[in-house]
C-alpha cells in the first residue's frame, strides 16, 4: 500500500449533529407507537449511536415532551456539552442517585411508563424506583433500540464501506509478508500492526488459527509455527469512524489434503449460495437454511454449530442473526456477515466470510477480498 492513498488512522470523526437528531426522532416516534413518557438508555453503545459522545459513564434521557437530557460526571460534562448540542447536558452528583436529576421532570410529565435499555433488574432499578417513584411501569426497550440499530443510515453505510475496503486492503497487504515458519502469534502482531497504521485499529480480536486449530471457531493465537500442507484462517476486521469491518479467509501454504480441500470448496458453495439467495424478508432461519442445506448435503452438516451471520455496525456483532430457529425477519437495510464454516476436530476448519447489505430482491457483496481456494 502506498503511503500517498488514504488511510483513516486518526481520532474517530462524529458524523453531523442532524445524524444523530434524526435517530432521537426516530426513537420518539417508538415511545408514542409504544406508549411510553420517556426511555432512559444506559448502555455505553446505545449511549453513542444516540449522540455521537463516547463516554464509560452516562444516561441519556429522551421523552415524548421535551428535550433529550444527557447526564454524566464530572470527567465528561464539559466535552458532553461541546459535542451533544442537542441535548441538555447536566452532572451527575457522586452519592446522589444518578436519577435524581430527572425527578422534576418525571413530576412535571407525569411519567407512568418508562422504557430503559438491557435489563431492568438488580440496584439500577432499585434506585429508578426509589428516586422516581410515580412511575408505575418500567420495560425494556431494547428491542425497540435494536431494530433502529439494525438498518443503517447512508452515512453508517458509507462508514462501513470505507471499513470494509480498507480490511481488504490490509489482508491483500499483509498476505504476502505472511512466511512459512512464523508463528499465529507472529502473524497476529503483522496484521495488527498494518491495521493501526490504516485504520482506527481491530474492532474484536484477531483470529489466527494454523492447522488443526483453525477446528476451534475463535481460537486464540499461539506459538504454533505455519508449516507445509497447513492451512491458515485469518478473521480480522478494521475499525473506521466507530464501524466494524469482519472477514475470514483461509490460505494454504503447499497443497492441502483431499480432505481440507474437500471441506473448502463445501464451505465456499455453501457461502455463495447464502449470498445468491439471501434478502430482506427472510427469517433468520431462512437465511440460515441457505448455507446449511448446502452442508449437510456434503455430510457436515454437525461440524457447522454456529449461525450463518450476524449483524454488523457499530460492534462487531450488531443486532440482529442468521441463525436456526431465528423467527426474526431480516430488514431492507441491514448489514450482515455471511459465513458457513466446518470445523473438524484433529483436522483442521474452514470459515469463509464476507459481508453483505440486505436489499428487498437481494443483498449487495461488500466484501472485495478473493475467496477462490488459495495455496502459497
Amino acid at each position: 500500500m502506498k503511503m500517498t492513498e488514504k488511510t483513516y488512522s486518526r481520532p474517530t470523526i462524529p458524523f453531523p449533529a442532524t445524524e444523530y437528531t434524526a435517530r432521537l426522532a426516530r426513537l420518539r416516534r417508538r415511545l408514542v407507537t409504544e406508549k411510553l413518557d420517556a426511555v432512559l438508555v444506559e448502555d455505553a453503545v446505545n449511549r453513542y449511536y444516540l449522540t455521537g459522545f463516547e463516554a464509560s459513564n452516562g444516561v441519556l434521557c429522551v421523552s415524548a415532551a421535551d428535550e433529550p437530557v444527557f447526564l454524566t460526571d464530572f470527567r465528561y460534562l464539559e466535552s458532553a456539552r461541546q459535542a451533544i448540542p442537542f441535548a441538555r447536558c447536566a452532572r451527575l452528583v457522586a452519592g446522589v442517585s444518578r436519577y435524581e436529576p430527572l425527578a422534576a421532570q418525571a413530576r412535571r410529565q407525569h411519567w407512568r411508563r418508562v422504557g430503559v435499555d438491557g435489563t431492568a433488574g438488580g440496584a439500577p432499578q432499585a434506585s429508578r424506583n426509589q428516586t422516581l417513584p410515580a412511575v408505575t411501569a418500567w420495560t425494556s426497550c431494547q428491542e425497540s433500540l435494536n431494530r433502529l440499530r439494525q438498518v443503517k443510515s447512508p452515512r453508517e453505510l458509507a462508514a462501513l464501506r470505507r471499513a470494509i475496503a480498507m480490511n481488504d486492503r490490509v489482508f491483500a497487504t499483509a498476505l504476502p509478508q505472511i512466511r512459512p515458519g512464523m508463528t499465529e502469534w507472529a502473524i497476529r502482531v503483522l496484521l495488527r500492526a498494518e491495521m493501526d497504521r490504516v485504520s482506527q485499529g481491530e474492532s474484536f480480536d484477531t483470529i489466527v488459527a494454523i492447522g488443526t486449530h483453525a477446528s476451534h471457531c475463535h481460537h486464540h493465537p499461539s506459538l504454533r509455527p505455519w508449516r507445509r500442507g497447513q492451512g491458515l484462517l485469518l478473521d480480522m476486521g478494521v475499525k473506521v469512524d466507530g464501524y466494524c469491518a469482519d472477514m475470514t479467509r483461509v490460505v494454504f501454504y503447499g497443497p492441502p489434503s483431499p480432505r481440507l480441500r474437500e471441506i473448502y470448496q463445501v464451505v465456499l458453495a455453501a457461502n455463495r449460495r447464502a449470498i445468491a439467495g439471501v434478502r430482506a424478508g427472510l427469517s433468520g432461519d431462512a437465511a440460515d437454511r441457505l448455507a446449511r442445506q448446502v452442508i449437510e448435503k456434503a455430510g457436515y452438516g454437525r461440524y457447522f454449530g454456529h449461525g450463518l451471520g450476524h449483524g454488523l455496525g457499530l460492534q462487531v456483532h450488531d443486532p440482529g442473526s442468521l441463525r436456526p430457529k431465528g423467527e426474526e425477519r431480516l430488514a431492507e437495510g441491514m448489514v450482515v456477515t455471511i459465513e458457513p464454516g466446518i470445523y473438524l476436530p484433529g483436522v483442521g476448519g474452514v470459515r469463509i466470510e464476507d459481508v453483505v447489505v440486505l436489499r428487498r430482491h437481494g443483498c449487495e457483496l461488500l466484501t472485495r477480498t478473493p475467496k477462490e481456494l488459495l495455496v502459497l
